[in-house]
Parts: structure tokens; sequence; C-alpha cells
């Protein structure tokens, strides 16, 4: 008989979306065990973008001013067709509270929103792993697994993760925000849709003199989207589409070659790579994000490009949103109207921002380039709701 540990919500997946989901469930009063399957170090922090409204939630529990001291304040982004400027998006015009969007390294993110939840008495369980769940009984019964480092074999020692604990969490509520493979949609058994076909990305960020462009560039040709970021100091990242995988090669002569070919302007001071990846993308879509007492937010629920990072900023608002519901319902809400609800905004927006429910259109005056690129440039704007809405007012296009 596995020993029972039991809480008002687990949240499996502790990157940006699930301690989010935690932390906001916390500060309104709900208990919370949050866990991952992997060690919580990394040898690189990938770097993002955060969103106005990210910015916003974020700020709700006293945590944007921190990102943005922390970050690279982006006010302007520019789209381009090889060497010719296409259309600006001017990012101090929203309306918003924070009109702006923050580079940030993950690490930096994940580090606040665990920071305070341990301030709130929670404490993220690395190491441990849903092998399985089942929903019964109006809760959501866990079988989970803790993994401790061993060393093992002689004469020649290596060190190997094996089980040292397998115990159940028992829940009124699972929230999977465990990314792409999520372990609590396949345990739902719902079957991710697929648009379009399978891309890949050579991500290569590099240090450079001088100061190369103020502001992101994305750079659309007819046969791929790539983007050139600044980051602080002097750091960077190029993401370049590419046809296949053996095409990434992470060194400043590929990344030179393809930056000539793509973007003429492109003139760096003794450039050097700090870091590459080599990154496949799909647009994916579940066909549900909730049923009772099981929620699904972010990567765990849906894919677009990684231009824009619209997946995972949408699902930081998407934990926001779970959180709430959860609450109401906890509280005596009708859990039948909330999860129904969630279902049917959640497939509203995605069906629109994947081309399936939804249509960009150009207003009179506009740019034809615009109009053959608008569903890559769609996923390229760095904003979701009213505030994607006037990033492409901005630019002449409309999303019906």
């Amino acid at each position: 008989m596995l020993a029972k540990r039991e809480v008002d919500v687990l949240i499996v997946g502790a990157g940006p979306v699930g301690l989010f989901a935690a932390l906001s469930l916390v500060e309104q009063g709900v208990g919370v065990k949050i866990v991952d399957k992997h060690w919580r170090t990394h040898t690189h922090s990938y770097a993002l973008a955060l969103h106005p409204e990210t910015l916003r939630l974020m700020d709700e529990w006293g945590l944007a001013q921190a990102l943005i001291d922390n970050g690279h304040v982006v006010k302007k982004l520019g789209f381009y067709d090889g060497a010719d400027h296409k259309a600006d998006v001017d990012l101090a015009e929203l309306k918003s509270a924070f009109p702006y969007v923050i580079v940030v390294p993950q690490s930096s993110l994940e580090w606040a929103l665990e920071s305070r939840l341990q301030q709130r008495g929670v404490e993220v369980l690395w190491n441990h792993e849903v092998t399985d769940f089942k929903l019964a009984g109006g809760r959501a019964v866990a079988e989970v697994t803790r993994y401790d480092k061993q060393s093992l074999g002689y004469p020649i020692a290596r060190t190997d993760w094996v089980a040292a604990e397998q115990f159940q969490i028992v829940a009124t509520h699972i929230v999977g925000a465990d990314g792409y493979h999520s372990r609590v949609r396949r345990q739902l058994g719902i079957d991710c849709l697929t648009f379009g076909d399978v891309q890949f990305f050579s991500v290569m960020e590099f240090s450079a003199r001088g100061n190369l462009a103020p502001e992101p560039r994305v750079v659309i040709d007819e046969k791929s989207t790539n983007v050139l970021w600044p980051m602080r100091g002097e750091l960077y990242r190029w993401t370049f589409q590419i046809d296949e995988p053996s095409q990434h090669n992470p060194t400043i002569e590929r990344l030179t070659e393809l930056a000539r070919d793509r973007a003429p302007w492109f003139a760096p001071e003794a450039p050097s790579v700090v870091w590459s990846s080599i990154v496949r993308f799909e647009h994916r879509l579940a066909p549900r994000f909730a049923e009772p007492n099981a929620w699904l937010a972010g990567d765990a629920a849906h894919l677009t490009g990684p231009v824009g990072v619209q997946s995972m900023n949408i699902g930081i608002r998407e934990a926001h949103d779970v959180a709430r519901r959860i609450t109401e319902i906890l509280r005596g809400a009708n859990s039948e109207e909330l999860v129904a609800s969630y279902n049917a905004e959640r497939a509203r927006e995605w069906g629109r921002l994947l081309g399936r429910d939804g249509e960009v259109t150009l207003q009179q005056g506009a740019d034809d380039w615009m109009g053959r690129h608008r569903h890559e440039i769609l996923t390229c704007l760095p904003g979701s709701g009213d505030e994607l809405e006037q990033m492409l007012n901005q630019i002449g296009m409309t999303l019906a």
C-alpha cells in the first residue's frame, strides 16, 4: 500500500507555466503540490520574451519590476524582406500598463516564481515523476516516483538516477503544465491535432561589439521566417528557419552565411557564438483543455512557432485563468460551467491564432508583401488578445 499525501491541487511541470499556476493558486489560499521529473539545474538558460500582458500578470504578485530590472526592454519590432524594411510595430503605443516586451533568461523568471513560492511555504518536488494517475470520485489520484542519484558499477563508477520512493498524491484537481510530451494530456486520452509541416530552427546566441539592432528584427522571405533578438549587454540571438536538422552548424561562419543571405544589413563586429541549439516546432492544438478535475495549460495543450513566443506567454495567462477557475470551484462554483467555458475560450483563441477559425485580412493601402506573409506575421507578434489586435492594426492588418 503506497503512502498517500493529500492536497487541493497537484501541478505537474515546474516550468514558467506550472510555477505561475502554483503561485496564482497559493496567493488565493489554495493548497498545492508541484512536481517535476527533471533536476532543476540547466546548463543554459534560454532567453524568453515576456509579453505586456505577461508582465501585468506578474505584477499582480509583485514580480514584474524585478524581471524588468534584470531584462532587456524592447519597445519596437521591425519586419524585413531581406534588405527591405517593410513595417514597424511600436509597442510603446499599446494601451497597456507595460507597453514593451522584456527579454529575460528563463532562469530569472523561474527563480523569481520559485522564490515567491518558497516564501509562501511551497517547495517544488524536483526529481519527482507522475507515472500514472486516474480520475475517480471527484479526485485525481496520482502515483509519484522520487528519483535519487546513485553511484553504480565497479571498478569504473557511473552515476544513474534510480527510484528511491513511491507514493500517491490525492488532489481535488490536477493541472498538466508538463510540456510537449505531457503525461497528463496522454493519460486523459487527448491527442493533439497538428497543422502544417514540421519546422526546424537553428538558434545561435552570440556576442558582438556595437549596437547591431536596438529592436528585434523579423526577416521573412518565401522560404523562411527568421528573427534577430537583442539581449542584455552585447548578447544577441539569431533564430533561422532551416529545412532539416543537418543544416544546423553552430559556427560563426554559418551564422554569417545565413544572415548574409537573408539579412544583408547584418554586419556584426567581432562576433562569437556562445550557445546554440536545433529546435523542432509544429503547430499543434489539443481538442480540449479541461475536463472535471483536470486541466491543461501551455505547451501541454498547444505549440506554435518560436518567433513571437506566443505559446509560453499565453500559457502563463492560461495558468492564471485555471487558478481562478479552480479557486472558484473549491469555493462552490459550478464546475461543469467553468470547465466548458475554459474549453470554449481556449478553442476560440487558438483557432484564430492557428488560422483554423479566423483570417488575417489587409486594410486598405497595406503592402501586398504583408498580405502574402500574413500567417507568418501573425505568429511573430509578441502579443495576444487585445494587444495582438493593436499590433496588427499598426501594420494595416485585422484578425477577423
